[in-house]
C-alpha cells in the first residue's frame, strides 16, 4: 500500500503568542495558541513479504517559522506464529524515528530514537495482545518503556490499557 499526501494546511503543534487583546503587563500576561498555515507533503509504505512487514512513513514540511524539514519512521515486524505449538504469535518490532526541524521549531521527542518491541497475539475471540516496547533517544541514551494491553469486549469495542 503507497499513500502520498500534498496539503497546504493548519499545522497541528501550536506557538504561543501574547494575546493582543490582553498586552503583557508586569502582573498579567496572557498567552494564546496560534496555529500556523503549513506546507507539508507526506507518504506511507507498507508491505508484507511472507512473516515481514516493512513500513515507510516520511513526510517534509515548512511553515511555523521554520525552514523545510524532513521526518521519517521506517521500520518492520518480523512474526512468529504459533509458538510453543500454540495459537499465540509473537512479533519483533523495530523501528527508526528521525525528525530534523531546527530549534526554532516546536520540539518534538523522537528526533533520533530507536523503538523495539515484542508483541503477543493469542488469536483468542477476544482478540487479546499486548505489546511491550522501549523507545531510546540514540543521543541522550533515554529511554520510554510503555505496556498496552488490549482485548475486544465485543464487535464494537475494545479496551485497552
Amino acid at each position: 500500500m503507497v499513500e502520498a499526501n500534498p496539503i497546504l494546511g493548519i499545522g497541528r503543534e501550536p506557538s504561543l503568542r501574547f494575546s493582543e487583546n490582553a498586552p503583557p503587563t508586569e502582573f498579567t500576561s496572557k498567552l494564546t495558541p496560534f496555529y500556523e498555515l503549513i506546507h507539508q507533503t507526506s507518504i506511507g509504505v507498507q508491505g508484507a513479504i511472507d512473516n515481514w512487514i516493512w513500513k515507510l512513513e516520511a513526510m517534509t514540511r515548512s511553515g511555523q517559522g521554520t525552514n523545510r524539514f524532513a521526518a521519517v519512521v521506517a521500520g518492520f515486524e518480523y512474526t512468529f506464529y504459533g509458538i510453543l505449538n500454540s495459537n499465540t504469535d509473537m512479533g519483533i518490532l523495530l523501528e527508526y524515528l528521525y525528525d530534523g526541524r531546527d530549534r526554532s521549531a516546536p520540539p518534538t521527542p523522537f528526533d533520533n530514537d530507536l523503538f523495539f518491541g515484542v508483541r503477543l497475539g493469542f488469536n483468542d475471540v477476544s482478540d487479546i495482545q499486548l505489546i511491550v516496547s522501549n523507545t531510546i533517544d540514540l543521543e541522550t541514551q533515554a529511554s520510554i518503556f510503555a505496556m498496552n494491553a488490549s482485548r475486544r469486549l465485543d464487535d464494537k469495542s475494545l479496551l485497552s490499557r
